[in-house]
C-alpha cells in the first residue's frame, strides 16, 4: 500500500499493531524461543550503538552502574577482581607484545612530536596520489636514529607501496 507521507504511514501502523497486537506479540515470542542466540546479539549490537551515539542513554547506563554498584559493592569488587585475575596472563602478554615492538615506539614518537608540536598534523600534507593524507602511515626506517623519518601518504598508496 502506497503511502503519501510518513505521519500516513506510522497511523497504518499503529492502527495494524492495535487490531493484530496478540498474534505480533505471540510470533515475537515464539521468535525469541526459538533463536536466543540472535536475540541476545541483537540486544547487545543496540546496547552498543546507542551506547555510541546517544548521550542521554550513555548518562541513564552510567547512572545504572552506580546505583548498582552502590547496592552491592562487596559483590562489584569480587567480580571485578576474578575478572582481572583471570585475565592477567593475557593482558601481561598483550602488554609486553605491543609495547616492545620497533613499529610501535616509532609510531608512538611521531604521534608525541605532532602533538607537541614537532611535526606538522599529517592532514596538512597533500599525498602523491593527490589525496590528503590523514596520518602518518609510512616510516622510512625504525631505528631510533630514523622515528620522526616519516612520510604522510593516504592508506592506499602506503599499501601499494609495500605490496
Amino acid at each position: 500500500m502506497p503511502f503519501i507521507d510518513k505521519e500516513a504511514r506510522a497511523r497504518y501502523r499503529a492502527e495494524y499493531y492495535r487490531k493484530n497486537r496478540e498474534s505480533i506479540l505471540k510470533y515475537a515470542k515464539e521468535y525469541r524461543e526459538a533463536h536466543p542466540e540472535e536475540v541476545a546479539a541483537t540486544k547487545k549490537r543496540i546496547y552498543h550503538e546507542r551506547y555510541k551515539t546517544d548521550p542521554a542513554y550513555k548518562e541513564r547506563a552510567a547512572e545504572y552502574q552506580r546505583q548498582r554498584f552502590a547496592a552491592n559493592p562487596e559483590r562489584v569488587k569480587a567480580i571485578e577482581k576474578r575478572c582481572y585475575e583471570a585475565h592477567k596472563e593475557a593482558r601481561i602478554a598483550y602488554n609486553k607484545a605491543r609495547s616492545k615492538t620497533p613499529e610501535r615506539l616509532a609510531r608512538d614518537a611521531v604521534n608525541r612530536a605532532v602533538r607537541v608540536g614537532k611535526l606538522p598534523r599529517a592532514s596538512a600534507y597533500a599525498c602523491a596520489c593527490g589525496k590528503a593524507a590523514r596520518e602518518y602511515h609510512h616510516h622510512n626506517g625504525y631505528a631510533r636514529d630514523h622515528w620522526l623519518d616519516v612520510v604522510a601518504v593516504c592508506a592506499k598508496c602506503h599499501k601499494e607501496h609495500h605490496a
